[in-house]
């Protein structure tokens, strides 16, 4: 199925909770951990609808202020870094599986990127998600780090769809970098390289490289 909208989502759960449907969220299928597929009949006995939410893939609203954007789960990275380049922001995470992987994905995984040095991990980068759950909607809000009772974010990262399905995430933006430059360096061996990265890692300067 292709859900819209939350309500859909939240309508689909409810359905699947009164007749005892499996459902599995799908995003851009690129997991290489097999995640995806759905398990046999002898451990899921039950019918199994897999959710696919790309059809959810909408910038809900970008607060520039607080370098913040509210995006729907089902966007893919390369609609999400389009949408932001234009605007002149960027969100930094770059996942080898970028141009198909989705949001949700990135969250539900626990995804790392190739620009993790400058932008951290996406769990560096995600303040907060909209869940859909059994019992409805679930948010935590975004200003903040949570000090009272459960994370819900910490809790959906890593989580691989099985407790919720993600709706949306607020993310951090970046100003779009002035200058993308790539080099490449010819090393002897794998002991220069590591010892070359440890060293660049150490150095204190204003600009370091992304990845």
């Amino acid at each position: 199925v292709y859900p819209q909208g939350e309500e859909e989502v939240v309508s689909l759960i409810a359905l699947a909770h009164q007749r005892r449907w499996c459902l599995i969220p799908f995003g851009g299928g690129t997991c290489v951990s097999r995640a995806v597929c759905c398990p046999s009949l002898k451990d899921e006995p039950r019918p199994i609808v897999s959710v696919d939410m790309r059809k959810m893939n909408k910038v809900v609203n970008i607060d520039h202020e607080n370098r913040l954007v509210h995006v729907e789960a089902g966007v893919t990275g390369a609609e999400l870094t389009k949408a932001l380049l234009q605007l002149g922001y960027t969100v930094g995470h770059e996942p080898d599986s970028m141009e198909f992987s989705t949001l949700g994905g990135w969250v539900a995984t626990k995804a790392s990127g190739m620009k993790r040095n400058k932008y951290g991990n996406i769990e560096s980068i995600v303040v907060g998600v909209r869940v859909a759950g059994n019992d409805g909607v679930m948010e935590q809000g975004h200003f903040g780090r949570v000090s009272c009772g459960l994370d819900l974010t910490s809790l959906m990262l890593g989580s691989e769809g099985c407790l919720g399905i993600i709706l949306s995430a607020v993310l951090k933006i970046h100003p779009r970098p002035e200058v993308n430059d790539n080099d490449a360096f010819l090393l002897p061996d794998m002991d220069t390289g590591l010892r070359l990265m440890k060293d660049i890692s150490h150095f204190e300067f204003g600009s370091i490289p992304a990845s």
